[in-house]
């Protein structure tokens, strides 16, 4: 079934999206914070974008406030889509999540609604008839799910009846691994793949040695790393890179680079440029502790406590691994002159979310995939 995304006044979605995370949470807001977000979302739509990623874990629903404030008078011309959390995928979760994501987008329908993440411990088939009926009554106008593994998203078609028009997913020219079995799907149909982190959380163009082939690319189409970057992401078919900024003019940079057409050999010489394959290591050769004053779980006890309320939750993670589900390869830096290696920090959540998962269900010995960085932080 077609599932070619469109705003509600039937204008077709961007080639980029931009995310809003980091908005923050209503108590450390100030009036002066508000207004240079909503600001730079009306920005983003003067120049171009018209599809705005959003969830209800992001600020504990803050960042959906913003966005309402700010397109509350163009509502038909921008594609809002947002995410609701594992942990309220029944049927009376979704309800409570999705009246919750209303009231604060000041809206009475989202373009796409989505699972943030899988969860193994409720059928998907009971969150389909809740989904089904939401689509029915014209709450939501498409459903997507995020972070999920192929054989997953081959269930939830079967399930809905190829209804699933979008799967949110990291894809970058450095870690390209995760998203591209869903390359194929995104080909056809009208399907996207949103794909968060395009540019490595910013990580590709700060370590990057500029090599030959760089610079000529560069050269030709008079870019920067961040736009070729981003150019490699959209020279997929139904890939929408989604990208964060604080900053106007970084955000007038990444618009410039989607007029940027990559050739086939270009876009095989970036891929052979950023190939960094992930190797196998040893789960117990990662060193866990704090990093920028952001605490972790230091026992299996401490991970299924979940003290810290990390969406998804390491039980989670480990319950989709024990079912066949891979997490995408763990983030790790090798500091200099140490043995080990140490969680990556633009993520250090997330990564450490992944360790328990794999330490939930098997011993420290344990062999994973990870990307390894180097680094000159302290710790």
């Amino acid at each position: 079934m077609s599932a070619s995304l469109k705003t509600a006044d039937n204008t077709p979605i961007s080639g980029l999206a931009l995310g809003a995370t980091g908005t923050g949470t209503s108590e450390r807001a100030t009036p002066e914070t508000d207004a240079f977000r909503i600001n730079l979302f009306r920005a983003a739509y003067e120049l171009g974008i018209n599809v705005f990623d959003t969830a209800e874990l992001y600020g504990g629903g803050y960042s959906e406030r913003l966005l309402g404030r700010a397109f509350s008078n163009c509502r038909e011309s921008v594609f809002i889509c947002t995410k609701f959390n594992p942990d309220n995928a029944s049927a009376t979760g979704i309800a409570q999540a999705i009246e919750g994501s209303l009231r604060r987008l000041g809206t009475d329908y989202i373009d796409l609604y989505q699972l943030h993440w899988p969860t193994p411990f409720v059928p998907f088939e009971e969150i389909w008839a809740t989904i089904s009926r939401l689509l029915a009554e014209g709450k939501i106008r498409f459903f997507g799910v995020g972070n999920c593994s192929y054989e997953e998203l081959s269930d939830y078609e079967a399930i809905s009846g190829g209804r699933i028009a979008a799967v949110e997913l990291p894809f970058n020219v450095a870690e390209p691994e995760t998203a591209k079995p869903f390359l194929s799907w995104a080909d056809g149909a009208g399907k996207k793949i949103f794909a968060y982190s395009p540019l490595g959380q910013g990580r590709l163009c700060r370590a990057l040695v500029k090599r030959p082939i760089l610079s000529e690319i560069m050269e030709k189409h008079d870019v920067s790393e961040n736009q070729i970057a981003l150019a490699w992401v959209m020279s997929h078919h139904g890939v929408v890179p989604v990208f964060q900024t604080s900053s106007l003019n970084h955000l007038r940079e990444n618009l410039a680079g989607t007029s940027i057409l990559l050739s086939p050999k270009e876009i095989h010489d970036l891929e052979s440029l950023y190939a960094d394959p992930p190797q196998e290591i040893s789960l117990s050769q990662v060193k866990l502790g704090p990093l920028d004053g952001r605490d972790g779980y230091s026992t299996c006890e401490e991970a299924l406590e979940n003290r810290f309320d990390w969406i998804p939750s390491p039980a989670l993670l480990a319950e989709r691994i024990r079912r066949g589900a891979q997490p995408s390869p763990l983030r790790l830096v090798k500091p200099e002159n140490e043995s080990g290696y140490y969680l990556d920090r633009y993520d250090f959540g997330g990564e450490m979310k992944k360790y328990w998962a794999w330490r939930l269900v098997f011993n420290e010995n344990a062999k994973v995939l990870a990307h390894i960085f180097e680094s000159q932080r302290n710790r």
